[in-house]
């Protein structure tokens, strides 16, 4: 089975999440590990964002329905979307991605005459021994889909 791997190509200068609060860097880190590692889809993870938010808001609240300026300070921080907290880590960097076949043979994408899309080989081409291809499918899914 094949897949996909992102190299950065940008370095990272100091990321503004070291300027945040501690419970906003924690929210911070909950939604762009779901984004980024564990690879939850992108409306799931506004959603785990969006839910911390109440979550905090909740326990902050106080028996006047109220928060202190700190707890306010703390909710404004949070973003509502993983973009937004990506890009608190600067990890909204420039990547090149390439297909990664299980022979551990790397193909960086190309772009035909005109084309917009990524183009990749459809198997790979690596050659284990002088007399053999490996020639496992790079892609995806049938319809030729990253």
């Amino acid at each position: 089975m094949s897949s996909f791997i992102y190299l950065s190509v940008d370095t990272l200068p100091q990321a503004p999440v070291n300027n945040l609060d501690e419970i906003t860097q924690i929210v911070l880190f909950l939604g762009v590990a779901c984004r980024v590692i564990i690879g939850v889809s992108r409306s799931s993870c506004n959603l785990i964002m969006k839910i911390m938010s109440i979550i905090l808001f909740l326990a902050f609240q106080r028996s006047d329905n109220g928060l202190n300026s700190s707890h306010t300070n703390i909710l404004k921080q949070i973003p509502m979307t993983s973009e937004s907290g990506k890009a608190r880590f600067h990890l909204n960097g420039k990547t090149v991605p390439y297909a990664v076949c299980s022979c551990h043979c790397t193909y960086a994408l190309t772009y035909g005459p005109g084309l917009t899309t990524p183009v990749y080989p459809e198997r790979c081409m690596h050659r284990p021994t002088p007399t053999t291809i490996c020639g496992e499918a790079l892609l995806v899914g049938t319809d030729g889909e990253l």
